[in-house]
């Protein structure tokens, strides 16, 4: 069989191609299969779905976002480790030397922002299900964790979960069980899992800094996280792996839960086109 895919005929983008594909980070089933060319582009989308006749698209339009968002956090962390030379907007910032051996750079900052972006990925994903599924959760109260049961802290499994054969959902559920949240009394499967959040939380909210030398991976005078630069780019990397799984699944999950809803009446099928590249400023 011939897997053979144009890459692209600039060098820059082969590279980030190369590099995607060997990292398996494109949204499509057949990088699990290794860095094969003909999987160098983010081609997984939702299936054909039945809706009334006044509704918009918003489904496909909120994992269009998704997509979107992924796809710029992993070329934000891709600049922000594979290509670091300094940044001419570096030169007007004039930071204070505070001797603890801190960075500070605008690739940094692409790398942090990748960070933030991938975090957030997770409860749009529990926003879509809430509202597709109709489980009723109020809509500031939906988080990744929150979703799948019934109680906070996470003993009792909505009915609409425990009765389903979808393997999509059940892999979803499985995932959500590596993300922390302070209010479930359930155990984590991810190790790092708080440690993971308490890096999203300091770099959103409170004081994160990333050192050169000294201890690493813990929080300095109760005040700011501390992280060496190269625990952080894997750490970043680990929660983009988890982000692509999270819409393979969603995706899978939409696909066959369609297969089983009853379609009455009849229905007009409406082809949504690819949106136009040139678009994309």
């Amino acid at each position: 069989m011939d897997f053979s895919f144009a890459l692209g005929k600039q060098r820059k983008l082969r590279e980030y191609r190369e590099w995607g594909l060997t990292n398996g980070l494109y949204l499509n089933p057949l990088n699990d299969l290794g860095a094969l060319e003909l999987a160098s582009h983010d081609c997984l989308h939702l299936p054909a779905m039945t809706v009334g006749l006044d509704e918009r698209p918003k489904y496909h339009s909120l994992y269009n976002q998704l997509k979107q968002e992924y796809g710029t956090a992993r070329f934000l962390f891709y600049e922000g480790t594979q290509h670091p030379a300094r940044s001419y907007s570096d030169k007007d910032i004039k930071l204070v030397d505070t001797l603890d051996y801190a960075d500070y750079s605008f690739n940094l900052e692409k790398v942090k922002i990748a960070y933030r972006l991938i975090y957030s990925i997770f409860d749009k994903v529990a926003y879509f299900l809430n509202d597709y599924l109709s489980i009723g959760i109020p809509v500031n109260q939906i988080s990744f964790r929150v979703l799948w049961h019934e109680d906070r802290k996470g003993e009792i499994l909505r009915p609409k979960f425990s009765g389903s054969s979808n393997l999509a959902l059940k892999a979803l559920y499985w995932l959500s069980r590596d993300l922390f949240d302070k209010g479930s009394s359930q155990e984590l499967l991810e190790p790092e899992a708080k440690e993971l959040a308490d890096i999203r939380n300091h770099i959103e909210h409170r004081s994160f800094k990333i050192k050169q030398y000294g201890n690493w991976g813990e929080i300095e005078d109760g005040f700011t996280f501390a992280i060496g630069r190269e625990e952080f780019e894997l750490k970043t990397l680990k929660q983009l792996k988890m982000a692509r799984a999270a819409l393979i699944y969603l995706s899978l999950a939409i696909h066959e839960e369609e297969k089983h809803r009853v379609k009455n009446g009849h229905t007009i099928p409406y082809l949504l086109p690819n949106l136009r590249q040139d678009y994309k400023i």
